[in-house]
């Protein structure tokens, strides 16, 4: 019963060939961008707690930088592209950052339909 051990690798490396094009997109675009902080408003809170979000998300996901502006989808900017549990992993640093603990139901609504400025007034309403 070796082949399904095959097979898996096998996926494994179809899969990370597949999504190889769509990351190095998104990085490429990162790398052109500006610093966007001005793009988080003038209102402190705000702009604190936006740095610290890009900054764990580039930290934690392996993204070349945190130049991601409040429009950016947050299932992109979550994404784990690397290993496939980063995305888990910068979740619960986050939770941990703010000292909260958001129901699994509000991540999902955020990875499916959400952007970063809607996360990010989430956390300022903690």
């Amino acid at each position: 019963m070796w082949l399904p051990i095959i097979g898996w690798t096998f996926a494994a490396a179809l899969e990370q060939a597949r999504f190889r094009p769509m990351v190095r997109t998104i990085e490429q675009q990162l790398r052109e961008r500006p610093d966007t902080s001005e793009h988080w408003g003038a209102d402190p809170p705000r702009q604190e707690i936006a740095a610290a979000v890009r900054s764990l998300i580039a930290e934690e996901l392996g993204w070349p930088n945190d130049h991601f502006i409040p429009e950016d989808p947050f299932g992109i900017a979550f994404w784990g592209h690397q290993q496939g549990c980063e995305d888990v992993q910068t979740i619960m640093r986050i939770e941990e950052h703010f000292s909260l603990r958001l129901p699994d139901s509000e991540w999902e609504r955020f990875w499916r339909h959400g952007t970063l400025g809607e996360f990010v007034e989430r956390l300022i309403r903690t």
